[in-house]
């Protein structure tokens, strides 16, 4: 394998990592923020629970047709889209007055992340094919790791 290919797969494994990484880190972090946002935004237990929940149902609902407009459309301009979008509706998230805008950001981020999830894995399983899993299970399980004692950091706790 050529200098040029290894850096290239290098770098498409780092962009995949870091994508998965700010789906787990985005959730957790919001978990552990949740008390704060709640006395900031003057949320009711009910809206607070669907910060959390909305992005999860969104996620859930989205990630097949995510994959399979993927297969369609190309899995790293729906991935850029995705990154795209979950990025937008992070900011949405931060300028949110109300407990509502709040839930309706968090649900236009868990449709970005719908797409993040699914398409990362195949960008990886493409990159590296099936000698080489390490790269591929490495990926999903090293963009875990490092988001729970970094939840709490980003949270401010």
């Amino acid at each position: 394998m050529d200098g040029h290919r290894r850096r290239r797969r290098a770098a498409l494994l780092a962009a995949a990592t870091g994508a998965l990484s700010l789906t787990f880190l985005d959730q957790t972090a919001v978990s552990v923020a949740l008390p704060a946002i709640q006395d900031d935004l003057g949320a009711s237990a009910r809206e607070a629970a669907w910060v959390i929940n909305i992005y999860v149902l969104a996620l859930a609902v989205l990630i097949a047709a995510a994959g399979r407009l993927g297969d369609r459309l190309g899995t790293a301009r729906v991935l850029a889209g995705g990154l795209t979008v979950f990025a937008a509706a992070s900011v949405g998230c931060a300028l949110a007055p109300d407990p509502g805008w709040l839930i309706a950001a968090r649900a236009v981020q868990g449709a970005g992340a719908a797409a993040m999830l699914p398409l990362t894995t195949a960008l990886i399983s493409d990159a590296f094919g099936p000698h080489e899993p390490a790269a591929r299970w490495g990926c999903r399980s090293g963009s875990r790791r490092p988001c729970s004692p970094s939840a709490r950091w980003s949270a401010g706790r």
